[in-house]
């Protein structure tokens, strides 16, 4: 007897879209989700850029490094992730435009955000681009239980991910 098809036809998704739970829970839970696919995407790029001499993919367009810490934390792990978040309501906005099928909207919303994220340097944009496939489906989720929620949730993945990746950036210079 085969199983009934779930809703999106991809059980990955039916488990990013769960709400059943509690938010802190689902944060705590998508946070490896989307920081570890995407570290590992950019490493291994960064590596694959090495041996083919592409190393010009990795350098930032605006360097942060003069930065202090203090500075680039407030921006990476709370600023950045405080306005990406707020933005995401107006994309969504116009991506409903156009479609309202969930995973179209969640793979043009991570299109987008990879695409911005790449100004700042190439690379960024393939790690940005499935950490927000993640973030985007969180919003899109808790939306549907309530704005404030999806604000919330979304933003405490994604600032999470960047302490990941500041806390690692500081232990590796």
């Amino acid at each position: 007897m085969s199983e009934k098809p779930s809703k999106t036809g991809v059980r990955f998704f039916d488990w990013l879209f769960d709400t059943d739970g509690q938010p802190a829970l689902y944060v705590l839970k998508m946070w490896p989700v989307t920081t570890i696919p995407s570290l590992l995407i950019i490493i291994g790029c960064y590596y694959l850029a090495g041996l083919l001499g592409f190393q010009e993919f990795f350098h930032l367009r605006h360097s942060k490094a003069s930065w202090s810490p203090a500075v680039r934390f407030l921006e990476s792990v709370i600023i950045s992730p405080a306005i990406e978040t707020l933005l995401m309501i107006p994309i969504f906005g116009l991506l409903k435009g156009f479609t309202n099928h969930k995973l179209r909207l969640v793979f043009f919303s991570a299109l987008i955000w990879a695409s911005f994220h790449s100004l700042f340097a190439l690379i960024w944009g393939l790690g940005a681009f499935w950490g927000f496939v993640v973030l985007s489906s969180a919003f899109l989720a808790w939306s549907e239980k309530s704005p404030a929620r999806a604000y919330w949730v979304t933003f405490a993945i994604h600032a999470l991910n960047n302490l990941t990746a500041f806390v690692i950036s500081a232990l590796t210079k």
